[in-house]
């Protein structure tokens, strides 16, 4: 963190903090994302597994990695593997689609196509280099403009590991991960396939569906096997 100005924490999450710094050499604004590891061995490990993320490079639907490194925090007794990415102004998904709720607004069904023609054509980039997300929620998507959507946030397997454990400690919910990620099946097309988005999609048409105001949710629902076609996956990663 030597590098690095902390300005705040954005959130707490059940594998740990997301913390606002700024870079001290060119001001430019990043978040470090903490993930809290058992030791310092599982620690390194991730930090390995996590150096292949650099690999998704500066697609327009994935958020890019920009550093990583392993951080002790003695006074908490906890060793992190720590993430650093570009800060998305206008914030996750989640928090947006909560605005909506609030105000009692509503999104158009064309932005929610495009959105998830989006995330697919993402999902499709990272499945295409052999790298799974692994814990795709709202609040890991995030706007890098209000019709434009990154996905963000990826896992690595070691994390997955433990995440039952880290998540219970930290008060955190695995209501968003997969039934095979539960499970720890092996990482074949089925899992590929779990990651198509049947969250997401109907988080973003339904969140809650009470107050957040959209038409045509089941045309849009309907519609998904479109978008993915229109996202031009290839035969291997479309699960």
């Amino acid at each position: 963190m030597d590098d690095y100005k902390l300005l705040h924490m954005i959130s707490e999450g059940p594998l740990g903090p997301s913390l606002l710094v700024k870079e001290k050499t060119t001001g430019e604004k990043c978040v470090v994302k903490q993930v809290e590891c058992t030791d310092y061995t599982q620690a390194m490990l991730a930090y390995n597994q996590a150096l292949q993320l650099q690999r998704l490079g500066s697609h327009e639907s994935v958020c890019s990695y920009r550093h990583f490194f392993v951080q002790w925090e003695r006074e908490a007794h906890a060793v992190y593997l720590c993430t650093v990415t570009p800060y998305q102004e206008l914030g996750s998904l989640s928090s947006f689609i909560e605005a909506q709720r609030e105000k009692k607004g509503s999104i158009d069904e064309e932005v929610l196509k495009n959105w998830t023609a989006q995330l697919v054509e993402g999902l499709c980039h990272s499945h295409s280099l052999d790298l799974l997300h692994r814990n795709i929620k709202l609040s890991n998507i995030f706007l890098s403009s209000p019709t434009s959507l990154l996905l963000g946030d990826f896992t690595v397997p070691v994390v997955m590991e433990n995440m039952k454990e880290v998540a219970s400690k930290r008060g955190g919910s695995l209501q968003w991960l997969a039934p095979e990620e539960m499970e720890k099946r092996g990482e074949g097309e089925g899992e590929r396939g779990s990651e198509k988005g049947r969250c997401v999609v109907p988080g973003m048409c339904t969140y809650p569906v009470s107050h957040l105001l959209l038409h045509g949710c089941q045309r849009l629902l309907r519609a998904v096997p479109e978008v993915t076609q229109r996202s031009q996956c290839s035969g291997g990663s479309s699960g």
